[in-house]
């Protein structure tokens, strides 16, 4: 956990297996209109977007929320609306692949952990 001027905020939250117990924040897929029996077709549908919590991410009390300069592979997966030459603003919402096992023939340095970032447009 991280103390930050506006309160603290469990940035490792997103990096911990699920448990037994599905998470508050996130949205589940929710079926529009039911199939049939396996043995018979019928269409089945299903809404996958937005989702809270995947799709839409509010802003939590504890965020912080800095001007970030991003890397030529963070540039290039970044929508250009949303940049300012190699700078983006936006709010830390958490890291991923932290605890993960590199392969040592891969990199001889190990890389800084992956941010998860909140775009302006809530994405």
């Amino acid at each position: 956990m991280v103390s930050g001027a506006s309160g603290e905020y469990e940035y490792y939250k997103g990096a911990q297996f699920p448990g037994k117990e599905l998470r508050e924040d996130v949205e589940l897929r929710t079926v529009v209109r039911e199939g049939g029996e396996p043995t018979e077709y019928q269409r089945r549908e299903v809404k996958f977007f937005p989702r809270k919590g995947v799709d839409e991410i509010p802003v939590v009390d504890g965020m912080i929320k800095r001007e970030w300069t991003l890397t030529d592979q963070g540039k290039a997966s970044t929508p250009k609306a949303f940049l300012n030459g190699d700078k983006l603003t936006a709010h830390l919402v958490g890291f991923r692949g932290i605890g993960a096992k590199h392969n040592e023939r891969s990199r001889k340095q190990p890389g800084p952990p992956a941010v998860v970032l909140r775009l302006p447009d809530g994405s």
